[in-house]
């Protein structure tokens, strides 16, 4: 599993990530996802209350959880595109 060791959150709603290889990534929230409860993240108060659960996955104050293989994916498949 792909879990995340660490977060910081960078402003401009973009948070940096490492995962227990090793591995480092910045995902920028806006791109991420502008669906339903992710929306919400949209605005600083929420989006700087996040917290890592202890099975590697972020957690916001309004219930979105984003899971750690997840978040490999989408960082990785950036590197792709790029």
């Amino acid at each position: 599993m792909n879990t995340v060791k660490d977060f910081k959150i960078l402003g401009n709603f973009e948070i940096w990530i490492r995962f227990e290889d090793g591995y480092e990534a910045t995902i920028n929230m806006p791109a991420f996802g502008r669906h339903g409860i992710s929306m919400e993240l949209l605005g600083p108060a929420i989006f700087n209350k996040v917290t890592l659960e202890s099975g590697g996955s972020l957690r916001w104050k309004n219930g979105l959880d984003v899971y750690p293989n997840y978040l490999r994916e989408i960082t990785q498949e950036k590197e792709h595109v790029a």
